[in-house]
């Protein structure tokens, strides 16, 4: 039997290698250019395909090859890198940074012009500044003096220059300002230098920044220059031949900067400003300016000067180009809740005639979140301006005098009064039927209060006259309550006695004293509504110091509607005021106006 299995074994063998010789034969006999079926196996197998009419050998393996040595450079890299993991720690011991700060030192000194351009050697000289005394700003400085400027160009050495100009103390940032003046609108040419021209401004002094500034005025300028000429507003004092000169540069220079680079830099957006202020309105080059602002519209925003510049691109842009300059907008409903942001805001609602449009993309979205846009500071100015246009109550004398400026304006021709009619006409019934969803959230936040209180002078519109019935109907609810919290403590407080409550009821009682003096036919709205709903239970507001004060009020508006109704109902619980004067001088008061 075992001489029988190895007989077939031995045939089994010998019909395998036939097998391996025809394929031999049909793989010598095939195209070159046709790959075989092992070959096609063999790459389906991600391995290197035998060479045709050949069986493929295995390699011999490759032995290891040994490692170089690193070199004296590379040891040190690598010894640099490890302490600056070191220092980079939040956990490092204080005195254990400072032991291997020192050791950096060591190390680098002499050599911080070889290493600042390395990526990751870079990363530790950054940190070196940051964690180190001043004293080795200046050092560092000092040593690569003369090397700044091609720093600044550079895509990791340009960090380094950024921190140097952070740390340096004044002698050594004049040091640094002074290279780097020298050719600014070169750095502001190339996007890589544009953190360091913004650092530099940023941390420049007023004389300094009007020095930066005298870089892009030109050569005339410097021709031309005396101590009489500081900006220019003051260039416009020279000859016209002189001031067409140093325009025509400094066009020149702001055009080139902005082309390369748009409006990255605060000295940019300044310069921007000084020059449309005093060129001439309407020719090319200023259309040409304003077409700039256009596309970069929103990004004004990031700059002190923006809310300036966007006014003044919305004065000199037609209603096509309004349009445009609307749908960016809408795009950043985060405007209006910054400090430039909203003035920008502001200026579109005072010159746009196209007042459908205007509420449909940019006021709708806003007015749908009115809620926490008023809890916002810059926010509720947005919508108030929708309510009360131009009021002294949420803008400065100065914005308004400063808008006023731009009613000649070419492409604005509606009326401003019917602007801002058509404009709160859209804005009060939304906004007052939001507040009737979730009214106690406007009387819990100073911000929203403001903004309530100039919404409710509003009468003419009905939704105002539901809001007013509203808020009555809860002030003299005696089982009506609020939650409040004051300094991290919550309590239950009647509606009368929470405080911007009560200051929005005595805002309405004495606006009613005021429209009834200035016309004697006027009706008092909010005092009638008052009135009438507070005398089924007057006992709660006279346990209330703030309720006393309310009746006062209402007694002191010297409306003979009002006053004789309320005489009526307080005269049969006289005692009980009287007994509140002890600790209430408002109680006092009302008890003489009740005798």
């Amino acid at each position: 039997m075992q001489k029988s299995k190895k007989l077939l074994q031995k045939e089994e063998a010998a019909v395998t290698e036939e097998k391996e010789e025809c394929e031999m034969d049909d793989q010598e006999n095939e195209p070159e250019d046709e790959d075989s079926e092992d070959e096609e196996e063999n790459n389906a197998e991600g391995e290197p395909p035998a060479k045709k009419g050949k069986t493929a050998k295995k390699s011999p393996e490759k032995s290891e090859k040994e490692e170089k040595p690193l070199s004296e450079n590379d040891l040190l890299k690598k010894k640099i890198l490890k302490l600056g993991e070191i220092i980079r720690r939040t956990k490092c011991p204080k005195f254990t940074q400072i032991e291997k700060l020192e050791e950096l030192k060591a190390i680098l000194k002499g050599n911080y012009a070889k290493y600042v351009y390395n990526h990751a050697v870079s990363r530790v000289i950054e940190w070196m500044i940051k964690l180190a005394a001043e004293d080795l700003t200046t050092a560092i400085n000092q040593e690569l003096k003369g090397t700044l400027k091609n720093m600044a160009r550079q895509k990791y050495s340009k960090h380094v220059v950024v921190c140097l100009i952070t740390k340096a103390d004044k002698q050594t940032f004049e040091a640094i300002l002074k290279e780097l003046s020298e050719d600014i609108i070169k750095l502001m040419l190339l996007g890589t230098s544009n953190s360091v021209v913004t650092e530099l401004y940023k941390k420049a002094s007023k004389e300094q920044k009007q020095s930066l500034k005298h870089s892009f005025y030109g050569k005339s300028f410097k021709t031309f220059r005396s101590k009489n000429i500081l900006n220019l507003k003051d260039v416009g004092t020279l000859s016209q031949t002189e001031k067409d000169s140093i325009f025509n540069e400094i066009h020149d220079n702001l055009t080139k900067v902005i082309e390369k680079s748009t409006m990255k830099s605060e000295l940019i957006v300044e310069i921007l400003r000084e020059y449309l202020e005093v060129m001439e309105v309407g020719n090319a080059k200023h259309t040409a300016l304003v077409t700039v602002l256009q596309s970069n519209f929103v990004e004004l925003e990031q700059y002190k000067e923006g809310a300036w510049l966007a006014t003044h691109c919305l004065w000199h842009s037609s209603a096509k180009e309004r349009k445009q300059i609307m749908k960016l907008v809408k795009a950043k409903p985060s405007l209006a809740t910054s400090v430039v942001g909203y003035a920008i805001l502001v200026a579109m609602m005072d010159c746009i005639d196209d007042t459908t449009l205007l509420n449909k993309i940019v006021l709708q979205p806003l007015l749908e979140d009115c809620e926490n846009l008023c809890g916002n500071m810059y926010g509720v100015k947005v919508l108030s301006f929708a309510i009360k246009p131009r009021s002294t109550l949420f803008l400065h004398p100065e914005q308004i005098k400063f808008l006023q400026e731009g009613e000649s304006n070419p492409h604005s021709k509606k009326d401003p009064a019917l602007r801002q009619k058509e404009i709160k006409g859209f804005a009060v019934p939304l906004v007052a039927s939001k507040i009737l969803d979730n009214f106690s959230a406007w009387i819990q936040n100073a911000h929203r209060f403001l903004f309530i209180k100039a919404l409710v002078d509003e009468t003419d519109f009905p939704e105002v006259i539901k809001l007013l019935e509203l808020f009555t109907s809860l002030l003299t609810q005696p089982d009506y309550k609020e939650t409040t919290e004051h300094k991290g403590t919550s309590s239950e407080l009647l509606l009368i006695e929470v405080p911007f409550a009560q200051k929005l009821a005595m805002h309405l009682i004495k606006e009613d004293k005021r429209k009834y003096a200035a016309d004697s036919s006027y009706k008092p709205i909010f005092c009638e509504m008052l009135v009438s709903k507070i005398k089924e239970t007057p006992e709660f507001w006279l346990d209330s110091n703030r309720g006393i004060l309310t009746f006062l009020c209402m007694l002191e508006t010297e409306i003979p509607s009002v006053t004789s109704k309320v005489q009526k109902i307080l005269k049969p619980h006289v005692l009980m005021v009287q007994s509140m004067t002890d600790t209430s001088k408002s109680a006092e008061a009302l008890l003489k106006l009740l005798a």
